[in-house]
Formats: structure tokens, C-alpha cells, sequence
């Protein structure tokens, strides 16, 4: 599934719960941005059951910090590597 904004990405996870395995979240988007995303997974006690990797081009520590301290799995600079991706996603999901 892919969302077009934060809010459509919101509504996926009311609608899916734990049916979504992983989210690949990215910071900038229409709408709520991947940290106000993951302020309202946080709310909700989403990032216990379903892991979240971040996907973004912003390789300031700062953001990177938040974006761990939020919850994410893993956080994947742009640009990247689909096999790396690829390979991470699904370590992400064999161990959680």
C-alpha cells in the first residue's frame, strides 16, 4: 500500500492496525509530515506492533536523533540503495 500524505497514512493504520507489517516513512510529505506521522502512531501505541523505517534525504543529526527517539527501527538516507532497502525491510520484519 502507499499513502499519498500523512493523513492518508494515518487513516491506513486505523483502518489496517497490525495487518500493515512495516511502515516506510518519509519526512517530507503533503499534509502532516513523517514526524507529525509518527506523533500520531505514538499516540496510538502503533510502533509497538508495526516498525517503522524513515526514508529521507535530511542526514542532520538532529533529525535523525528525533526520528529514533520517536521510535523508528531504522532511518535510510536518500539517496539510496533498493537492495539495501530491500534487505533492511525485511530484517526489520524477520526480527520484530
Amino acid at each position: 500500500m502507499e499513502a499519498c500524505s500523512g493523513e492518508e497514512c494515518i487513516s491506513m493504520l486505523q483502518e489496517y492496525g497490525a495487518g500493515i507489517p512495516l511502515v516506510l516513512l518519509g519526512i517530507v510529505m503533503p499534509g502532516m509530515d513523517g514526524f507529525a506521522v509518527l506523533e500520531e502512531m505514538n499516540r496510538n501505541h502503533w510502533p509497538e506492533d508495526i516498525p517503522v523505517i524513515m526514508i529521507s534525504s535530511e542526514e542532520t543529526e538532529s533529525y535523525i536523533r528525533r526520528a529514533y527517539e520517536m521510535g523508528v527501527s531504522d532511518y535510510v538516507s536518500r539517496p539510496f540503495d533498493a537492495k539495501v532497502v530491500y534487505r533492511r525491510v525485511y530484517n526489520t520484519i524477520k526480527y520484530t
